[in-house]
């Protein structure tokens, strides 16, 4: 009679135990066993590099929480799953056309420094040419005074005649040079003129350009790179190395069942597009992540984990 309550008793606790793992299993699935699914080759990145920026993932969380959360094994039930659709060519496209768009301002940016060069050569040019006209003007004037002066003393002696005659050769010399300077300030002009209209052109070619990538890629999205579903992550899209980082760990915080969390720090944001290019977890990620795990001291986090590690065992 005793043993038969006993073994009761012990049926109830199991089924009890059970049935509370089973249905609270999904809010905190630590530590989550996972691996690298399907990978689509015709993705940016090899496979062997993605397996190791999951990793990278997975540690950015447990750094932050100061525990383990996630096991890499390839047996796993859970996996990560990279289909390669429209949205990936899409962001290929995308980044074809940012690519394009990014050389046209590079274009404009070289332009716009040929103009600010033109303008300070101009300036120093024109200065040069009003500076030596001034000059010259003075000569001239004091020349035109001396020779009034001989004339109205009666004549120039031959001395007063031969440096009259050099000085005339000298201002002739003077003339032709600030012609030659005035070439070079008309020559300078024609060339600021010149760029002036080639990066308005470009300039009104690149503002085009912005207009139609933004109406076409412009919009900032919410996370639609991946989705968590039941037992596994699906990653549709991403461009590079970093991005993909900070889209597998905002995954994985799903698959711990952490909700988005209205901070544009933190990985668990819901806009990609505004958070920091770092794969950092922030302390908003982690408090959200005790809400629904706990700590791993806590009873039920300990007791998960128990259990976990006796299946994995079966």
């Amino acid at each position: 009679m005793r043993f038969s309550f006993l073994l009761s008793l012990v049926v109830t606790a199991v089924g009890a135990t059970s049935y509370w793992y089973v249905t609270t299993a999904h809010i905190c699935p630590v530590p989550l066993s996972y691996r690298l699914g399907s990978y689509d080759e015709r993705f940016v990145l090899p496979r062997e590099e993605v397996e190791d920026l999951l990793r990278e993932a997975e540690e950015a969380w447990e750094k932050a929480a100061q525990r383990d959360l996630f096991t890499y094994d390839d047996e796993a039930d859970f996996v990560i799953d990279f289909v390669y659709e429209e949205r990936q060519e899409w962001r290929e496209r995308a980044d074809s056309a940012l690519m394009l768009l990014n050389e046209k301002e590079r274009e404009v940016e070289r332009l716009t420094a040929d103009i600010a060069r033109l303008e300070s050569v101009y300036g120093e040019t024109r200065k040069e040419y009003e500076e030596k006209v001034a000059a010259y003007e003075r000569r001239v004037a004091k020349y035109n005074a001396e020779v009034a002066e001989v004339n109205a003393a009666g004549g120039a002696s031959p001395k007063d005649e031969e440096r009259l005659k050099a000085e005339s050769h000298a201002l002739t010399r003077a003339q032709r040079s600030i012609d030659r300077l005035g070439e070079d300030v008309n020559e300078v002009v024609e060339e600021l003129n010149s760029k002036t209209a080639e990066v308005n052109a470009e300039g009104a070619d690149y503002n085009e350009a912005v207009r139609r990538y933004n109406d076409e890629y412009g919009e900032a999205g919410a996370f639609t790179q991946g989705e968590y579903v039941a037992e596994k992550i699906v990653i549709y899209s991403y461009t590079d190395a970093v991005e993909l980082r900070h889209i597998v760990a905002h995954e994985l915080g799903h698959a711990l069942g952490v909700d988005h969390i209205e901070e544009s720090s933190a990985i668990m944001y819901y806009l990609l597009d505004e958070q920091p290019d770092t794969n950092y977890v922030a302390t908003a990620d982690v408090a959200a992540l005790r809400q629904v795990c706990g700590t791993d001291t806590n009873w039920p986090a300990r007791l998960r984990a128990l259990i976990r590690g006796m299946l994995s065992l079966i």
